[in-house]
């Protein structure tokens, strides 16, 4: 089986987004989710985000992180791939989905640390860079 998600790493007033989400276990992680039939990558990475968060965000291009790992589904082995794009949102104010159970803006080197799993790291890693170079932190 094969899944293809996007999401977007959101820089807001200097501060990185992460969510929280509860299942056997606490995950946080930037704003992601699957890729719907006609969309594209970075129309599902907004729609995401929006649907998640509330907030409105606008993609900085030159930024696209893709990650891959793999999962058990009811059994069966998932190939998951993440498309992470880096936007920015001029509201902070989190309104969030039934989704999730809680949300931080953390300094950058924070949420580097606080996220869950080591390809979000990685990715979260690249995307401070990216906002440095960009003059946004």
């Amino acid at each position: 089986m094969i899944e293809e998600s996007a999401g977007i790493i959101v820089l807001c007033k200097g501060k990185i987004l992460l969510l929280k989400h509860v299942t056997k276990r606490e995950f946080c992680k930037p704003p992601k989710g699957l890729v719907e039939k006609g969309e594209d990558l970075e129309q599902a990475a907004l729609r995401e985000t929006k649907e998640e968060t509330g907030l409105d965000v606008r993609i900085i291009p030159g930024f696209h992180e893709k990650i891959e790992y793999y999962y058990k589904k009811q059994g069966e082995t998932v190939c998951k791939t993440v498309h992470y794009f880096a936007g920015t949102a001029e509201n902070c104010e989190v309104k969030l989905s039934f989704e999730h159970q809680g949300f931080e803006w953390l300094e950058p080197g924070k949420a580097v640390e606080r996220a869950t799993f080591n390809t979000d790291k990685k990715a979260l890693e690249k995307a401070v860079k990216f906002f440095k170079e960009k003059g946004l932190l």
